[in-house]
């Protein structure tokens, strides 16, 4: 169970991964509290860096000095860089390091909203509505006033009419259960009208 979860994990960053192969994440990193980090929407867990591979986090301004640039502290958001063969790379997404070393990524910058001094990140929120057994894909967007808002796409048989009403009350009711999501100003389901 623990190597099909590490490996859900690494899936979802499968873009990333596959341009920067510079990490590995086994089954035992996959521990309790990156399964709990995940359920809180603090983004999607990569692991540790390869040997000869450093990393480090860094402003988005800081970008045209990265290897000079100050790295931030564990647990802050910017954008994951590291240096191989003696030269740093930019990753173009964002991220941040735990307690334990490993590298966090919560998305790439361009998909990144911001709204109301507070950032909102597709790999933070998308993931981790897709726990819920009747939801197939998400997307993170934006609604026609700028704010943050989710499109949620059901499996087939969730799609029938009469459970879009118990449906709209499960997506708001587990929104509103924490911090990131709490403020999402709309949640449509595709295929039902929008949560009024």
């Amino acid at each position: 169970m623990k190597a099909f979860l590490a490996r859900r994990a690494r899936f979802r960053c499968r873009e990333f991964l596959k341009k920067h192969d510079i990490f590995r994440l086994s089954a035992e990193e996959y521990t309790k509290d990156c399964r709990i980090f995940e359920q809180n929407f603090a983004g999607i867990v990569l692991g540790r860096c390869l040997d000869g591979v450093e990393v480090k986090i860094i402003q988005v301004d800081s970008l045209d000095d990265m290897g000079n640039a100050a790295p931030l502290s564990l647990g802050y958001f910017g954008e994951i860089v590291y240096r191989r063969n003696g030269i740093w790379q930019g990753t173009g997404f964002y991220g941040f390091i735990d307690h334990r070393s490993r590298v966090w990524c919560c998305g790439k910058i361009e998909d990144s909203l911001l709204y109301n001094g507070e950032y909102f990140f597709p790999y933070c929120i998308e993931p981790v509505f897709e726990t819920l057994f009747f939801v197939k894909h998400t997307k993170l967007t934006r609604d026609e006033n700028g704010a943050p808002s989710l499109i949620v796409t059901p499996h087939t048989p969730f799609k029938l009419p009469f459970l879009r009403k118990p449906l709209i009350k499960i997506l708001r009711s587990f929104a509103k259960r924490f911090e990131k999501t709490k403020n999402l100003s709309l949640i449509k389901i595709e295929g039902f009208n929008e949560i009024e």
